[in-house]
């Protein structure tokens, strides 16, 4: 699998032309009171679908960087038993089944790098393959790494016992600010909500009073605007929670 990417499932694929056609709707009644913005369903399909492939994404990353830390523990476990580190791996793959389950991404992929490892092709080239499709720069320095280290000679135990600190330590960092931005990323939804809480209130309760806005060139112009400015700033903010630990 290239982790590299996102490929939506025809599940996934309904449900965002669902929220999609939500949006539109909801948009077209408080911005337009008009069907026409059903026009704007392709954009905002557009738009939706990548929203929904990057967290997807992003959550699917953060999953695999947990499992392959609990999988580069196990390889140090057995490593200082004596084992080598073709060995460490086929025995690693019964303990990542019993701790995650056969559908977990890392231990689909010991399976697959075990077979070609099987296969006669050589361990490093295999796991620096793996680090490269994943697109994550902690798995790829380790595959980097090990791919030197067995050239080299190197101390394979120091290798991934270092490695597995290194990325404990920024795992625990991360795990901090995700905890704190989940409070901030909330009350921002909450925010973003607002504005359009209080166009829908104004409709309802005072029709009349918004019909300049919508029946109108100048107010079809003035609200067209307002959406821009409002989705902009939207974007803005959810861009400046976004944080990222090197």
């Amino acid at each position: 699998m290239d982790y590299r990417s996102y490929r939506t499932k025809w599940v996934e694929k309904l449900i965002i032309l669902m929220l999609s056609s939500g949006i539109t709707l909801l948009m077209s009644f408080l911005f337009y009171d008009s069907k026409w913005g059903m026009l704007g369903l392709i954009p905002v399909v557009l738009i939706v679908s990548k929203i929904w492939k990057r967290q997807r994404k992003e959550k699917r990353n953060r999953q695999l960087k947990k499992e392959f830390m609990d999988f580069i523990q196990i390889l140090s476990t057995f490593l200082s038993t004596g084992s080598s580190l073709e060995n460490a791996m086929v025995k690693a793959e019964p303990e990542m089944k019993k701790q995650y389950g056969n559908e977990s991404l890392m231990y689909q992929e010991i399976i697959a790098m075990n077979k070609e490892v099987q296969l006669r092709k050589p361990v490093e080239k295999v796991l620096l393959e793996f680090g490269q499709r994943t697109g994550l720069k902690d798995i790829e320095n380790f595959g980097e790494v090990i791919s030197f280290g067995k050239r080299g000679g190197g101390n394979m135990i120091g290798i991934v016992e270092h490695t597995m600190e290194c990325m404990r330590d920024k795992w625990e960092t991360e795990e901090e600010i995700h905890v704190v931005m989940s409070g901030k990323m909330l009350e921002l939804r909450i925010m973003n909500v607002i504005p359009l809480g209080i166009i829908g209130y104004l409709r309802l309760s005072s029709g009349d009073y918004l019909d300049p806005l919508y029946h109108s060139f100048g107010g079809s112009c003035f609200m067209t605007v307002c959406l821009l400015m409002y989705l902009g700033l939207m974007a803005l903010s959810y861009k400046l929670m976004t944080i990222q630990v090197e």
